[in-house]
């Protein structure tokens, strides 16, 4: 069975355009639909441009709020969207050959994985070449590697939004989103907390890899929401931080990151 990519749309025609060609381009025969949820996109050109692409792509379903409602409402709205696997993402991402195929095979590696990411130019403990560092896309685009050699699965106690590939029977049993979090940040970190404390595992998947220009959406109202909402998900798990902080100084943590860096010549 194929899966579904939901890709929640705000801000950005020309970045929305490239992320959406690049699924219906990059997914194969694996792709069901792609779902994009306009969420009252300010941008005047937004609505046109996901007509016509719906319009010339008969895998593109298009939703629409009524009214801006947020990230994590618009994402709920796509998850809620039929019974196969679904990934989750943003906007303002660029997958590459193979992305979905790979994503299925390490979602599906072990029958425990409830949710995996990609690894990626600008995601936290799925960046690369710089572990936990941000780099831009450039510094990888074109650039030929050979991730074959990265073990299928890291286990992580968190997973990245830029990019989630959920197991249906997962997102199932332990719901979307909370929308308590409001327009945005910690929702994935809450959802992923819920799993793990449900006896579910949440992995990286070193062998496929997603660009990321990353706060499109929010921009420099980040910091903020962050901090709001890392208070709230610190009130329900208050391991947490601790569990980030223990990976993040594991030796399997920054593997995907200095196998890269080697191959593209990187000093450690």
């Amino acid at each position: 069975m194929g899966a579904d990519v939901v890709v929640p749309v705000y801000r950005d025609v020309a970045l929305t355009l490239a992320c959406a060609q690049s699924v219906l381009d990059l997914s194969g025969a694996s792709l069901e639909r792609l779902i994009l949820v306009n969420d009252a996109s300010p941008d005047a050109e937004m609505a046109g441009a996901l007509r016509a692409l719906r319009d010339r792509d008969g895998r593109v379903r298009l939703l629409a709020n009524e009214r801006n409602r947020g990230f994590i409402w618009s994402a709920n709205v796509g998850l809620s969207v039929g019974e196969r696997d679904v990934v989750l993402l943003n906007s303002d991402t660029r997958v590459t050959p193979g992305w979905l195929d790979g994503l299925k095979a390490s979602l599906h590696s072990h029958s425990d994985l409830a949710v995996v990411s990609p690894l990626s130019n600008n995601a936290s403990f799925c960046s690369v070449p710089k572990f936990m560092e941000g780099v831009p896309v450039a510094q990888l685009e074109g650039k030929t590697l050979d991730l074959t050699g990265l073990p299928t699965v890291t286990f992580m106690p968190t997973a990245h939004g830029f990019c989630l590939a959920f197991r249906r029977e997962a997102l199932d049993r332990l719901g979307l989103f909370d929308l308590a979090y409001g327009r945005g940040y910690n929702e994935e970190n809450d959802w992923c907390q819920r799993a793990r404390t449900r006896g579910w595992r949440v992995g990286r998947a070193n062998r496929v890899l997603v660009f990321h220009h990353g706060e499109v959406s929010f921009a420099g109202a980040r910091a903020r929401l962050d901090e709001v909402n890392l208070r709230r998900l610190l009130a329900r798990y208050p391991r947490y931080l601790h569990d980030t902080r223990e990976f993040e100084r594991s030796a399997e943590a920054s593997v995907a990151a200095l196998a890269v860096a080697a191959q593209l010549g990187h000093p450690p």
